[in-house]
């Protein structure tokens, strides 16, 4: 008989952690899209590259999500369109750190970048690989996006 109220009261303890845990604890995945203006302007004298444009973040509670980046890059006192359609996969690591994957990247039709400019792109605006951020959503007004140390963007939430 003790047996049985034990196991009925370990049960009931259980179940009201899971419900507590469901339900106070911030959601892991997102389903929510985003806007954000991007400027990035190279600190390397090695590398003359500047971009100025914005981002549009769609994030997808099956772990998923893309994003639309388009604006001006400037390179060797050139200047070119570029935009760019990226997919991706997310995963929560801890808290509010999480572990993106590229999983695909495609020019939009009035990209006019050439190629060794857009592989810099790639390379310093993170469009390709994998990589950890900080996403942190603030009610329902915007989502910071960093890296560990120090936050990159606000991204506005979009109703």
């Amino acid at each position: 008989m003790k047996l049985t109220g034990l196991f009925v009261t370990l049960i009931v303890l259980l179940a009201g952690l899971f419900a507590w845990g469901a339900n106070s604890h911030p959601k892991e995945y997102f389903s929510d899209r985003c806007f954000a203006n991007l400027t990035y302007d190279s600190s390397t004298k090695e590398e003359d590259f500047t971009f100025n444009g914005n981002i549009a973040f769609e994030f997808r509670t099956d772990k998923t999500g893309q994003f639309n980046l388009s604006g001006f890059m400037k390179s060797d006192g050139k200047t070119w369109t570029f935009s760019r359609y990226i997919t991706f996969n997310y995963r929560n690591i801890s808290a509010n750190k999480y572990h993106i994957t590229i999983t695909g990247q495609a020019p939009m039709v009035h990209d006019n970048a050439p190629d060794n400019v857009s592989a810099l792109a790639v390379k310093m605006l993170g469009l390709g690989g994998q990589y950890a951020v900080y996403l942190q959503r603030t009610d329902d007004n915007y989502f910071t996006i960093g890296i560990p140390l120090s936050p990159i963007m606000n991204c506005v939430i979009q109703s």
